[in-house]
């Protein structure tokens, strides 16, 4: 039977985001000292300010009441090594905050490397693209491919590896990346509507295409596609009850975050 599956689409794999492959700082860096780090992705500097990482979404400390996500310790320790007590660059994010009022900002090291690409280069955290910060996107995509073909980290782990778009059931939760071929394709003046391997429905929202290069409706059927998802089985009037599940995109992904429970 045929199936929607509700996905909070982070990265599509329709071609490659628009911005260059840089993990160079490329505009105005602050210098601020790191008083403590609070896990893998969120740190408070020596001003009080509470800083989130931009771009990836490392594992959990406290996950739902229980105990941490796998590799959540290791995240921790590895940007504990990083930062803590150092003076570093902030380069704040376009989207100054975040819905729990953490500023928002990519990370530099003294020497000038990327904080966010070290972590996702030892595969402590998945990419996370929040529209409209875009900032080293290509370089944060790059760094986790590398990871994820090593399987270093997270990419260890079973639940982390690709998954065929016919074997993902009701009950999926959080991170997955789903492989697909596209058996059709309809374009509408909302957007695109794709379907992998005939049973899972992508919508690709008319305001988020020209995050795709060389456009999708053209020569898409018949494409092999794989999607970094998020996948929520709470999600509101969506559901999880049965087959009435579907996909949404980075922009819807980052107006429903305002509003609902999504990675810390």
């Amino acid at each position: 039977m045929r199936r929607r599956v509700f996905l909070l689409l982070l990265l599509g794999s329709l071609g490659s985001p628009t911005w260059a492959a840089v993990c160079a700082t490329s505009g105005p860096v602050a210098r601020a000292a790191v008083e403590r780090v609070i896990d893998g992705d969120t740190l408070v500097l020596r001003d009080g300010q509470r800083l989130r990482l931009i771009g990836i979404d490392a594992p959990e400390i406290r996950h739902d009441g229980r105990g941490p996500e796998p590799y959540a310790r290791e995240a921790r320790a590895a940007l504990i090594d990083l930062s803590a007590g150092r003076v570093v660059g902030v380069q704040y994010a376009q989207s100054p905050h975040d819905r729990f009022g953490r500023a928002l900002a990519h990370l530099f090291l003294a020497n000038g490397d990327n904080v966010q690409a070290s972590l996702l280069r030892r595969g402590l955290a998945t990419s996370l693209f929040l529209p409209p910060n875009g900032e080293y996107l290509d370089c944060y995509v790059a760094a986790e491919t590398e990871a994820r073909a090593a399987r270093r980290g997270i990419w260890s782990q079973a639940g982390f590896q690709p998954i065929a778009a016919q074997r993902i059931g009701r009950a999926a939760q959080g991170y997955r990346v789903v492989t697909g071929t596209v058996t059709s394709a309809r374009c509408r003046r909302t957007g695109v509507w794709l379907r992998l391997d005939g049973v899972l429905g992508v919508k690709i929202g008319q305001q988020d295409l020209g995050y795709f290069k060389g456009g999708i409706c053209a020569g898409c059927t018949g494409g092999r596609c794989r999607f970094g998802v998020w996948c929520d089985a709470t999600a509101g009037h969506h559901g999880c009850v049965g087959a009435t599940r579907s996909i949404s995109t980075p922009g819807m992904e980052a107006a429903r975050r305002q509003a609902a429970p999504g990675p810390r």
